[in-house]
């Protein structure tokens, strides 16, 4: 699945960043089920991201460290998302 936020949406989820910081990971490999389901989900909440940034090298695994309202994560799949922690 091809998927691409736009250039603007990552602008403007730059300037966001610059006050959040990510609480929580999720890591995919991008030709599974899993990264359509959490695409699908990015879609729906990016809006109330507080924090996205993904880490990953995105030709083959997305890792997005973010934070989100607790409503959000609780439409997340059972163990998607960990923990952030510091490296």
């Amino acid at each position: 699945m091809a998927y691409r936020f736009s250039d603007e949406f990552w602008s403007a989820q730059q300037q966001k960043n610059l006050s959040g910081a990510p609480k929580y990971v999720v890591c995919t490999d991008k030709e599974t089920e899993e990264d359509g389901v959490f695409h699908d989900w990015l879609e729906k909440w990016r809006d109330k991201l507080t924090y996205l940034d993904n880490t990953g090298c995105s030709c083959c695994i997305n890792t997005y460290d973010f934070d989100a309202p607790d409503e959000a994560l609780a439409e997340l799949p059972l163990g998607m998302a960990a923990a952030y922690k510091e490296e």
